[in-house]
C-alpha cells in the first residue's frame, strides 16, 4: 500500500490530469496502453527523480510517446524538457539522414 500511494503522489504531485483521475475522480488504475511500456516506465522514473540532476537522453523510438504523455497529462516540466530536448537535436543534425528518427 505505501509503494502505490508513493506512486499516485508522484503522479498527483507532477499532474494536474493526474490529480483529478485519482484524487478527485477516484481511479485506481489508468489505462496507458496506447503508449509503449518502456515510455511509460521512463515516463514514470523522470516524474520520480525530477528534483535531482538527470541529463535526459531519450531514446528516439520513446521520445514520441513520452513528449505525448507529457502533454496528454499535463506535465509542464516534462513538456519543457521534451521541447528542450529535439531543439538541442535539430542543432546538433549534420545531415538529413540524422533528421529522421
Amino acid at each position: 500500500k505505501q509503494w502505490y500511494q508513493r506512486r499516485v503522489r508522484v503522479l498527483t504531485e507532477n499532474s494536474s490530469v493526474f490529480y483529478h483521475l485519482l484524487e478527485e475522480c477516484k481511479y485506481e488504475n489508468h489505462d496507458l496502453s496506447d503508449f509503449e511500456p518502456d515510455a511509460v516506465i521512463v515516463f514514470i522514473a523522470l516524474m520520480m527523480y525530477k528534483d535531482q540532476e538527470v541529463d535526459l537522453y531519450f531514446e528516439p523510438q520513446l521520445f514520441r510517446d513520452i513528449n505525448k504523455m507529457s502533454v496528454a497529462f499535463e506535465v509542464k516540466w516534462l513538456e519543457n524538457k521534451c521541447r528542450e530536448w529535439m531543439a538541442s537535436k535539430i542543432n546538433t543534425v549534420k545531415c538529413i539522414e540524422e533528421k529522421v528518427f
